[in-house]
């Protein structure tokens, strides 16, 4: 039996590099979600009029802006979120700015936690062009056994994929910055700290 008030949450990032087309294509998708979750978006330093005007566009998703006033980065941004909403919610779901999400991705995620005890999931994702034509899939392995012997040689997840406990997060540290590698170095101190992983096929 499905527990529907598992406290989840979608939680993306925004910078102000972002193209407002993208990011407008992004919100698109959560607004045609099956399921309705709160959404948490972190803004990291100062972000265009266009950006802004899209966001404005979006006030019946009823989007929780947590804005850090400093450009510090992606690691720094989330984990400022992380801190934010640890009181709240038990998980996360994670979405970049530029993400189209699958209709029916935050209920199949939603589903999953509730069945299962997991303090990190994530997913296949395909990769697509500017004009939305996919040029690349990426898989992940499934299975612990398969996830850990991944792990040394590459990130066996999918970080724009990922849904976690957010308290499994922060018991480990959180982000920590790493450039290029902040979300491969968070999963394996999850990891070696023992949590449960999982990856839907």
């Amino acid at each position: 039996m499905i527990d529907n008030k598992l406290k989840v949450c979608a939680l993306g990032a925004l910078y102000g590099g972002e193209k407002p087309k993208y990011f407008k294509e992004c919100l698109n998708s959560i607004e045609r979600q099956t399921i309705k979750i709160p959404i948490v978006l972190v803004i990291d330093g100062e972000i265009s009029y266009e950006l802004e005007k899209v966001l404005d566009q979006y006030k019946d998703l009823n989007i929780r802006i947590i804005r850090n006033p400093l450009n510090e980065g992606l690691s720094k941004a989330l984990q400022l979120a992380l801190d934010k909403i640890s009181n709240e919610f038990e998980y996360a779901i994670r979405f970049d700015s530029d993400d189209i999400n699958e209709n029916n991705r935050f209920e199949v995620v939603r589903d999953y936690l509730n069945k299962n005890n997991v303090d990190l999931l994530s997913s296949h994702m395909n990769e697509i062009d500017e004009n939305g034509k996919k040029f690349s899939e990426r898989l992940v392995p499934i299975g612990a056994k398969k996830i850990k012997k991944k792990l040394p040689y590459r990130n066996p997840f999918n970080h724009p994929a990922s849904a976690y406990r957010i308290s499994s997060v922060i018991e480990v540290g959180g982000y920590k910055e790493m450039s290029f590698f902040e979300d491969w170095y968070l999963w394996v101190r999850m990891i070696n700290a023992g949590f449960q992983i999982h990856n839907i096929d």
